[in-house]
């Protein structure tokens, strides 16, 4: 299955990353896998978590949802 996937990496903290967005092929039992519609999935992965990531899931642009935004604060 073939998703778009945006990858940020760098010390975000210090306002460096660089974010690169591929067209790539996945596994359909995966999260991102398993999408449906407009929706949209963000996983974070950390240093604390390790491979075991944090996920935001939900609507994403459609004809009831305009726009979704991730708000990071220190």
């Amino acid at each position: 299955m073939l998703r778009y996937v945006g990858d940020l990496q760098g010390d975000l903290q210090q306002n460096k990353g660089e974010l690169e967005v591929d067209l790539i092929s996945i596994d359909k039992n995966s999260s991102l896998g398993q999408l449906s519609g407009s929706n949209s999935i963000f996983e974070i992965y950390t240093e604390s978590y390790g491979e075991c990531p944090i996920v935001i899931k939900g609507a994403g642009a459609g004809t009831t949802v305009t726009a979704r935004s991730v708000i990071l604060h220190k």
